[in-house]
C-alpha cells in the first residue's frame, strides 16, 4: 500500500505553506525514503563502497595522467578525442583529459577523506543521512516549480504564470537552510515513514547543510585551481607584452606542457 498523509498531516502542512503540488511530490518519495530506514547500514559496508570509489579514482588519475604525457601516439588520440568532444558538444572548453583531470583529483581527495573518517564499527543511523533532506527540498522545489514554472505545452506556460506578475520563488522556509519551517515539514514526512518512532530530523538538516557547504568548498578550491593553471603552448603563442602583462597579473600561476 502506498504511503501518503493524513487529513491532519495535510493540514498541518499547508499551514507552512506547502501547496498541493508539493505535497503530492512529497507523497511520491515516501516509499523509497521508508525504505531507506528500514534498511540499516553497516558501517563496514561503507567503508568497503568507499575504497572501491578511492581504487576507481586513483586508477582513473593514473590514467589521465599517462594520457597527458607528450608523444606522437597520445597527441594523436588527444586530439581526436578533443574533436569527438567538440562534435558531441563537451563542455570541457576543448582539452578533455586536462579537464577531466582536474576534476578528478578534488574527487578523489573527497573520497579519501570520506574513506578515512567513516566510523569503523557503529551501524549508520539511515534517519541521520543528509540524503533524506535532500528528497525532502528536492520535492519541496519540484512542486513549486508545477505549480509556478512548469511548461504544460509548447508554447503555454503553467497556471500560475502571469507575465504581469512576478512568479514567485520557493518559500524561504521551504530551504533546509532556514530553521524551523523546513524542519517541521521534514518532521512530518519522518513520522509517516518511521510510524511513530523517533521522527526528528535536526541531525540529518545539520548532516545535510554540512554537506552542501563542504561541496561548495571543493568546488570552488577546484575552480581557483583550475584558474593557476595553465598551458605552455597557450604562453608561448604570446607575444613578449602579453606575456608580462599576463604574468604580472596572475600571481602563482603553474605552467604546463601542452
Amino acid at each position: 500500500m502506498d504511503k501518503s498523509f493524513s487529513v491532519d498531516q495535510v493540514a498541518d502542512l499547508k499551514r507552512f505553506g506547502v501547496i498541493d503540488e508539493q505535497i503530492a511530490e512529497l507523497e511520491a518519495r515516501l516509499p523509497i525514503i521508508e525504505r531507506w530506514f528500514e534498511e540499516p547500514i553497516k558501517a563496514g559496508d561503507v567503508r568497503t563502497y568507499l575504497n572501491g570509489i578511492v581504487k576507481a579514482l586513483e586508477d582513473v588519475e593514473q590514467a589521465l595522467t599517462r594520457a597527458s604525457r607528450i608523444d606522437p601516439v597520445r597527441n594523436e588520440g588527444n586530439r581526436r578525442i578533443d574533436q569527438a568532444a567538440f562534435e558531441i558538444d563537451h563542455k570541457s572548453g576543448g582539452d578533455v583529459i586536462a579537464h577531466t583531470l582536474k576534476v578528478v583529483r578534488p574527487a578523489l581527495d573527497a573520497a579519501i577523506h570520506a574513506r578515512d573518517t567513516a566510523p569503523a564499527k557503529r551501524r549508520y543511523d539511515a534517519t541521520t543521512d543528509p540524503q533524506v533532506i535532500r528528497w525532502i527540498y528536492q520535492a519541496l522545489s519540484a512542486g513549486w516549480g508545477r505549480k509556478y514554472y512548469s511548461v504544460r505545452d509548447s508554447d503555454t506556460l503553467g497556471a500560475g504564470y502571469n507575465a504581469l506578475t512576478p512568479t514567485p520563488l520557493l518559500p524561504e522556509g521551504h530551504l533546509p537552510s532556514r530553521g524551523k519551517t523546513f524542519e517541521t515539514i521534514a518532521r512530518v514526512v519522518y513520522s509517516v515513514c518511521l510510524g511513530g518512532r523517533d521522527s526528528n530530523p535536526t541531525r540529518a538538516i545539520k548532516a545535510f547543510l554540512a554537506h552542501e557547504r563542504q561541496s561548495e568548498d571543493t568546488r570552488r578550491a577546484a575552480m581557483r585551481q583550475g584558474d593557476q593553471i595553465v598551458k605552455a603552448s597557450t604562453i608561448n603563442a604570446m607575444s613578449a607584452r602579453e606575456k608580462a602583462k599576463y604574468f604580472a597579473t596572475n600571481s602563482g600561476v603553474r605552467v604546463v606542457e601542452g
